[in-house]
């Protein structure tokens, strides 16, 4: 079996190396992998892995043989998944509860679609609901939380970032028209953020992500409220049609 190892003497420090093919345990199913995506934490491996790690945390492909214990998707399921390490193979063992199977009836693209219209729908429903109140008042404030994934995306980011780009289009189109209403629009844009949703991700994967930030520290729901904050208090009344990148410095617009 093939799998994309540290290769200090190859280009980007990445090769292709013969390695023993997993051995699941029993809650793990083997997953024939398909498709990958390089995240921005996994460089910091790859600059500081000694020759012949294995690398990867997303995979996308078809489950070859179902966990032993009965839990997780069956043989044959389409699957999408996250783990620790090894994903970038032909093979790889994940745990069967870090697996979501893809149905028969959604294809990739309706799945793509689909992130790109809820991420838009989030800003766009509860602004057309507020605007005429703030309208009516003369005085309002409306603040999107995009990411900086729209303006500096990874392999394998394109839906997530496509739907915050249609956020922050919007709400450039709204600067201009909302202005002359008193009603103010800014973007605050974070990048990984441990939440109770992303925890699991995140602490596989502090360390490396930590390390490719200047700050050296994931962010907290604190810090991206306290940006939300800066922008929303009364003393920031004349800034409108504002970017605030709450990256921990990953991104420098």
């Amino acid at each position: 079996m093939q799998a994309i190892v540290v290769d200090p003497g190859a280009p980007q420090r990445l090769g292709f190396q013969a390695v023993q093919p997993p051995a699941p345990q029993a809650s793990e199913a083997l997953i024939r992998v398909r498709a990958i995506s390089l995240n921005r934490g996994e460089i910091v491996y790859r600059v500081q892995g000694t020759a012949g790690t294995r690398l990867g945390w997303d995979l996308a492909g078809v489950v070859e043989q179902a966990a032993a214990d009965g839990s997780g998707p069956a043989r044959g399921a389409r699957v999408v998944g996250v783990l620790p390490t090894g994903a970038w193979a032909e093979q790889a063992a994940a745990p069967a509860d870090a697996l979501a199977e893809l149905t028969p009836h959604v294809s990739f693209w309706e799945q793509y679609q689909d992130i790109i219209l809820r991420t838009l729908a989030g800003v766009y429903v509860p602004a057309r609901a507020v605007v005429p109140l703030m309208a009516e008042r003369k005085h309002g404030s409306l603040i999107a939380v995009s990411s900086t994934l729209a303006r500096a995306p990874y392999t394998g980011s394109g839906a997530l970032a496509a739907g915050k780009a249609s956020v922050e289009a919007l709400l450039k189109a709204l600067v201009p028209e909302l202005g002359p209403h008193g009603i103010r629009v800014n973007v605050v844009a974070p990048w990984a953020v441990e939440t109770e949703a992303s925890a699991r991700y995140i602490q596989a994967r502090k360390e490396a992500i930590s390390q490719s930030l200047p700050l050296r520290r994931v962010a907290q729901p604190e810090d991206i409220a306290a940006a939300i904050l800066l922008l929303a208090m009364p003393q920031a009344g004349y800034l409108t049609g504002n970017y605030l990148a709450a990256g921990g410095g990953n991104y420098l617009p």
